[in-house]
């Protein structure tokens, strides 16, 4: 049996992540798992956190170079009685972080968090660097690119690296992984979505430039969770060794099946 595919719309002329690039990810992982298996367990867990305002969730994607294994999505809590308006409104910067420390906690080994920490995620990230998180860096879309020339803005530059790497063939996606002979589950689905709502012009300068998120907010009718998977990438990934055309490839050698193991323990429920 095989995957039932999702019915999605023809993509967008002027969105910055085209859908069937990542369902064209998906599918990389599905041909060959241990072939980007191998790849993963060969470098560091690389996380991104959003911090939800209150009224947002908070998401937390899990990269190990080249695979999105996850994107885990937290509602925001506060510690107010359940029920209250002030438990929907508090912003809960203090347990966004313990979740982000108990993954981490459960992924083991080397890891890099970015944490956007503009505005409430600055306290998240405080929490996480005077927790002995020193591996945790911050993440600010409005801040410069590092080639101002092509890119408008952070945001701007992460967005197209993630969009090059899906065009490239380098990056693979492992979502639903237990359940193969599925139809897609609700939350990639949602995750999709939400990176293909972004949407990117060429300004008056020549560069590419990522529209508000407001703009985004206001199409979806919510946050955009999965801007998690794009914050990750602060934390830049090497690609330079990762085949384009891996579909039909042996697999590498395994680099050890006790680790392998754990992979799927870890994302498939095992």
């Amino acid at each position: 049996m095989s995957r039932v595919e999702a019915q999605f719309p023809t993509d967008d002329t002027d969105g910055i992540i085209p859908k069937s690039w990542l369902l064209q990810a998906r599918d990389r992982y599905d041909a060959n798992p241990q072939y980007w298996d191998d790849l993963a367990t060969s470098d560091i867990w690389r996380l991104g956190l959003d911090v939800g305002d209150g009224q947002d969730n908070h998401a937390l994607a899990i990269w190990r170079e080249p695979v999105l294994y996850d994107v885990q999505i937290h509602p925001t809590v506060g510690d107010a009685p359940a029920g209250s308006r002030a438990r929907r409104d508090r912003m809960d910067t203090v347990r966004s972080a313990e979740i982000a420390q108990a993954v981490i906690r459960r992924l083991g080994g080397d890891y890099r968090i970015a944490v956007d920490n503009t505005g409430v995620g600055a306290g998240t990230l405080a929490s996480l660097l005077a927790s002995g998180m020193m591996n945790a860096s911050g993440c600010r879309f409005g801040d410069g690119a590092d080639d101002r020339s092509l890119f408008f803005n952070r945001k701007s530059q992460l967005y197209w690296e993630f969009r090059e790497g899906l065009r490239t063939g380098k990056i693979a996606i492992a979502f639903g992984r237990a359940s193969l002979n599925a139809p897609l589950g609700e939350k990639e689905d949602y995750i999709f979505q939400d990176l293909c709502a972004t949407r990117y012009s060429i300004n008056t300068k020549d560069q590419i430039c990522c529209e508000a998120k407001e703009k985004t907010k206001a199409r979806l009718k919510r946050s955009p969770d999965a801007e998690a998977v794009v914050i990750a990438l602060e934390n830049s990934m090497q690609l330079s060794g990762v085949c384009s055309h891996v579909v039909g490839v042996d697999g590498l050698e395994s680099r050890g099946v006790g680790e392998l193991a754990l992979l799927h323990q870890l994302f498939d429920g095992g």
